[in-house]
C-alpha cells in the first residue's frame, strides 16, 4: 500500500467528524439505526490532512453501522483529553451496540486482510489503514470489545492544537 504524506493543516475535529457522520447518516435511518455525536461547542483543533482525516472517521462510523446488524446505535464523543497521555490530545470515542469481536481476534484487528466481515462484504483493510493514518498524525488507535453480542470501542488520540 503506497503511503501519501499527509499535507497539514490547522482543522476542527468537529467540522470533519460531522462531515463523515453527514455522508453515512441517511444509510444509517433508513436502517433504523442511530448515529449520536456528542462533541461540544468549543473548537477541536488538530493539525491535520482534512481528506485522511474524514476517510478515518468514516471508516470506523461506517464499521460501526456495519456492526449492528440491522438497528442499533453508534456513539460518537469528541473531547480533549489532557490527562492520561503526554501533552494535550483530542480524543475520538466510537462505540456501537453491535456484534462484539472475539477476544482472540482483538489482537489482530489491525493486520493487512484479517476481517471478521461475510466474504464479500469487506477485505479487511479498513483499519489498517486507520491506524496507518492515525499514526501518520502522530496519534494512536485503539481498539476494545467486551466479547460477541456486547459492541465495540475504537478510539483515537490526536495531538490538540495549542
Amino acid at each position: 500500500m503506497r503511503e501519501k504524506s499527509p499535507t497539514l493543516e490547522s482543522v476542527d475535529m468537529r467540522q470533519i467528524l460531522a462531515e463523515a457522520v453527514d455522508r453515512v447518516a441517511g444509510g444509517a435511518r433508513a436502517r433504523g439505526q442511530a448515529i449520536h455525536v456528542t462533541a461540544g461547542d468549543t473548537p477541536l483543533r488538530v493539525q491535520a490532512d482534512p481528506v485522511m482525516l474524514c476517510q478515518v472517521l468514516l471508516n470506523i462510523v461506517a464499521n460501526a453501522l456495519d456492526a449492528l446488524d440491522g438497528p442499533g446505535r453508534v456513539d460518537v464523543d469528541l473531547r480533549r483529553d489532557e490527562d492520561g497521555f503526554p501533552g494535550n490530545r483530542v480524543v475520538v470515542r466510537v462505540r456501537d451496540t453491535g456484534r462484539g469481536i472475539l477476544p482472540e481476534h482483538l489482537p489482530r484487528v489491525f493486520d493487512p486482510f484479517f476481517t471478521t466481515k461475510e466474504v464479500g462484504k469487506g477485505v479487511g483493510l479498513g483499519l489498517a489503514v486507520c491506524q496507518s493514518l492515525i499514526e501518520q498524525h502522530r496519534g494512536r488507535i485503539e481498539v476494545s470489545s467486551p466479547g460477541p453480542g456486547r459492541g465495540t470501542t475504537v478510539v483515537f488520540w490526536l495531538p490538540a492544537e495549542s
